[in-house]
C-alpha cells in the first residue's frame, strides 16, 4: 500500500484513547500513514469538527487500529483539508530505529 492509501483498506474501527502535543511522537515510530476518507455527512462533519479542534490544540489523538487479525497502535492528526492516521511502530522496534538513528 502507498504510504496515502486510504484508511478503509486498513480497517474500520479505531479506537481513540488520548490526545497529546504531536511532539511528543518521534518521526520514527511512524511505520505507514492513511488518508482519512468519511463517509457520509456526519462522518464528514465529525471529521471536520476534529481537525479544527486537533489544529487550535496542536494535538493528535492516539489510540489502536485493528488491521486484519492484529490490533496495531496509530495516531490521527490534521492533514490538509481532512486527518490522517498513521500506524506506529510498538515501543521496543521504534526505540531500536531512534537508537540506530541517533548514532549516525
Amino acid at each position: 500500500m502507498s504510504s496515502e492509501s486510504s484508511a478503509r483498506a486498513v480497517g474500520k474501527h479505531y479506537r481513540l484513547e488520548q490526545f497529546i502535543p504531536r511532539d511528543q511522537i518521534d518521526h520514527l515510530y511512524v511505520e505507514a500513514a492513511y488518508y482519512l476518507h468519511p463517509e457520509g455527512q456526519l462522518a464528514s462533519d465529525t471529521v471536520h469538527a476534529l481537525r479544527l479542534a486537533m489544529r487550535r490544540s496542536s494535538r493528535v489523538a492516539l489510540g489502536h487500529i485493528r488491521i486484519g487479525d492484529q490490533e496495531r497502535p496509530a495516531l490521527i492528526e490534521p492533514y490538509r483539508a481532512g486527518l490522517m492516521m498513521s500506524t506506529l511502530y510498538t515501543h521496543r522496534i521504534g526505540h531500536r530505529r531512534i537508537h540506530r538513528a541517533r548514532r549516525r
